[in-house]
């Protein structure tokens, strides 16, 4: 079924419109054909075509014959040659930019290291004042090259307060724009710097773990920055963060739903009784994906502070998070540079297997306990699209191939839903586009990367 879109005032809304039921109002510039096409949405979840039009927007999505007759004389026409076409996946929080910023080195090559791992959107979850004005000359420059949120720093992961600089700024909102002002980020606890706050004691004598604000300290922040119109998130890994996060979103939250869509960054450590909270009060939720069972077994020391055996099951309990709490909105976030890969391929195995690819190519493989945790193929994709486009405020522009969406896209060398969860870590990124445009290819694969 071909589903199209009548480009008259390019509104970003779905439907199949046009001259005649089913053709939309203008030719295409871009033709994308002969692949497994995942749209991620649900009302139309698989495809074979998809066109794109001048203004970087997709126009219409179906099957070989009902798009490439779409085609203007001059459009770029792909073959995929049988490849796999899905949304760009988007990154609800990292520190990509963060990272080059403090090591001195040029920012904006950041993008095409974010390009190359198949991610058009991310977010930059740690923007102090001389990181904001960094990004907003890249900006200006036309050198960001992915879609960026920066979330401003109320406080750094020591629990410094860095003052309230952020209020001097508003959200931004602006449908297509590649900088936005996100939101405003909280630590409630340790764990980049000091510990994690948790209500057992760490293995090697490391304590509880370091809660850097009480219930009422941290509903008040919240609650000021809610009320200069941001979104908040806050960093909680240790089941004490998080049951302080939560007291605080919900006497800030109430009953309102959560409009300004609120976040909670990882929920590491979540206590059995915590986690149907998350969906009571309707917060939104940044998930981990690879999981980290090469440490967990002992094989590596990647992590300082270990977990007592007896509370394992409390670490990424996502299967059960998921299922005790449906009200919540959940994200997947690589959190770069925390793991020795920012990779979403990787991200989606950790989701499904809960198996780990150690330095030296071994497998790690999981305990019962920890492979409780494992979600599907189609939640974690969900998480690493729509989920996180959600956390962003970017669910009507991208991560899903419907008309009237962003053509942001990742070519994969096969289809995730179809391949062994053991071969998921195999699939490789060939070709990301930004807007309808090649923004990186992958040697050798040149041939589907035309400079459109």
């Amino acid at each position: 079924m071909l589903v199209a879109l009548a480009l008259a005032g390019c509104s970003p809304s779905q439907g199949t419109t046009g001259d005649a039921p089913g053709t939309p109002s203008a030719t295409a510039d871009l033709v994308i054909f002969d692949g497994v096409v995942l749209t991620m949405d649900p009302a139309h979840p698989r495809a074979e075509a998809v066109a794109v039009a001048g203004d970087d927007r997709i126009i219409a999505v179906g099957s070989r014959e009902e798009v490439l007759p779409l085609a203007s004389r001059t459009a770029s026409v792909i073959d995929l040659g049988g490849a796999t076409l899905m949304p760009g996946f988007v990154d609800a929080h990292s520190h990509f930019f963060g990272r080059a910023n403090a090591a001195g080195t040029d920012t904006a090559g950041v993008s095409e290291f974010i390009l190359s791992l198949g991610i058009t959107t991310t977010a930059e979850l740690f923007v102090d004042e001389a990181l904001f004005a960094e990004l907003q000359r890249l900006n200006s420059s036309r050198r960001l090259g992915v879609r960026l949120s920066a979330y401003l720093a109320a406080n750094n992961a020591c629990g410094e307060s860095l003052g309230d600089w952020w209020s001097a700024y508003s959200p931004t909102r602006q449908p297509g724009e590649m900088l936005r002002i996100g939101g405003v980020k909280v630590y409630a606890d340790g764990g980049a710097c000091n510990t994690p706050a948790a209500s057992y004691e760490y293995l090697g004598g490391h304590g509880h773990g370091d809660l850097y604000f009480s219930v009422a300290e941290l509903a008040g922040l919240v609650g000021r920055i809610d009320a200069a119109g941001h979104q908040v998130a806050v960093h909680a890994l240790g089941d004490r963060a998080v049951e302080t996060t939560l007291d605080a979103l919900g006497q800030v939250i109430g009953s309102s739903g959560n409009p300004k869509r609120h976040r909670m960054e990882h929920s590491a450590a979540t206590r059995p009784d915590l986690r149907a909270r998350h969906g009571q009060i309707g917060a939104v939720v940044t998930l981990f994906g690879p999981y980290q069972t090469c440490f967990l077994t002992g094989k590596t020391g990647t992590f300082t502070f270990r977990t007592p055996a007896e509370y394992l099951e409390w670490e990424w309990p996502w299967r059960s998070l998921l299922e005790a709490s449906p009200g919540a909105h959940f994200a997947w976030h690589a959190d770069f540079p925390l793991f020795s890969s920012s990779s979403p391929i990787d991200a989606l195995y950790g989701f499904v297997t809960r198996a780990q690819v150690a330095l030296d190519g071994s497998v790690c493989a999981p305990s019962a306990t920890m492979a409780a945790g494992a979600i599907s193929v189609g939640e974690a994709l969900s998480l690493m699209t729509t989920g996180a486009a959600y956390a962003l405020f970017r669910e009507t522009e991208v991560s899903r191939i419907a008309p009237g969406m962003l053509a942001d896209f990742v070519v994969l060398s096969g289809d995730p839903t179809a391949v062994e969860p053991s071969r998921l870590v195999d699939l490789q990124v060939w070709m990301t586009m930004v807007g309808g445009h090649v923004a990186w290819c992958r040697g050798g694969h040149e041939a589907i990367c035309p400079q459109t």
